[in-house]
């Protein structure tokens, strides 16, 4: 009899991932583009299968929606968050969670498509890790963005953007991650933000982090441990600024950057690590220093 409890536990925590479901989008016109509206259907091929309900916080959920933006009208919780290829993914003052499985973006083999989540004023957790994944066997690449404005973004894991050998036709400017940080926005990781090296040699594949001040706050990024090698830097600052550092990609670990960062423009205009830059008649400097007096593995704008 003992060992039927075992068992019997086992199978009672089991049973709702047994019947979890993959839910996907399904969006025949603009009126049915939200979360509250939309069709769901089985997966993403041609012979998917029309789902009944909505998905439950067992459930997985992937966004594809080739036109126009898709909004989700209500809080979210779902086992597991994906984009597929395309689509435009908004949402203001929710709360969003990605619950077991991470939160994946399947970036198009086509340049002129992108993947978008755009959160205003809300916050989302993701249990796991965030990857950018290309489709296999794919010359050409499309673009994936991240977008927070006075929101808050939280993984438990890693953010990769890896590159198989079989994309060989990148287009400038369209191939890609982006991640966009403005204002009271934070973007953390309790892992690593990882870059794939082959950026630093192929000028057309894209992985550029954007931060914004907006109101007087500059956006962060928080990561135990950030490979930057063929990162594209962009800082904006909008207002008048006051005077102070302000970190915007902070290192929680005591290992140093790795990579260098392949551009850096302030309020595009070019920029190179601690030569001050005039910006709105102010002294501007981008650094790489010790946001906690240990370590010089941060990112520090100093405004003077």
């Amino acid at each position: 009899m003992k060992k039927i409890f075992p068992a019997l536990i086992l199978f009672m925590f089991s049973f709702p991932a047994a019947f979890a479901l993959n839910f996907v989008t399904k969006v025949d016109s603009p009126a049915k583009a939200s979360l509250s509206k939309t069709d769901w259907v089985s997966d993403t091929t041609a012979n998917a299968v029309k789902l009944r309900g909505k998905p439950s916080r067992n459930d997985s959920i992937c966004f594809r929606c080739y036109e126009g933006d898709f909004i989700i009208d209500s809080n979210l919780d779902a086992r597991s968050i994906s984009f597929y290829e395309q689509a435009f993914v908004v949402a203001e003052n929710k709360k969003i969670n990605s619950l077991r499985g991470g939160l994946t973006f399947v970036i198009s083999s086509n340049p002129n498509h992108t993947n978008f989540l755009h959160l205003k004023r809300s916050e989302m957790n993701v249990n796991g890790s965030v990857f950018n994944s290309p489709t296999s066997g794919n010359k050409r690449i499309g673009m994936n963005r991240i977008r927070l404005e006075d929101s808050k973004f939280s993984a438990s894991g890693t953010m990769d953007f890896t590159i198989t050998s079989s994309i060989f036709e990148p287009t400038a400017g369209r191939s890609g991650v982006c991640v966009e940080l403005v204002g009271n926005s934070v973007f953390k990781l309790k892992g690593d933000l990882l870059v794939d090296s082959i950026l630093e040699e192929n000028r057309n594949l894209l992985f550029r982090i954007s931060f914004e001040e907006s109101g007087g706050k500059m956006p962060k990024m928080v990561v135990d441990r950030a490979v930057i090698g063929g990162v594209d830097l962009k800082v904006v600052i909008n207002s008048d600024l006051k005077k102070g550092r302000y970190t915007i990609l902070e290192s929680t670990g005591r290992k140093p950057l790795e990579g260098t960062l392949r551009s850096i423009t302030v309020n595009d205009k070019p920029a190179t690590l601690g030569t001050p830059i005039t910006i709105n008649g102010k002294s501007v400097t981008v650094s790489i220093s010790a946001a906690d007096k240990r370590t010089e593995n941060d990112i520090i704008v100093t405004v003077q």
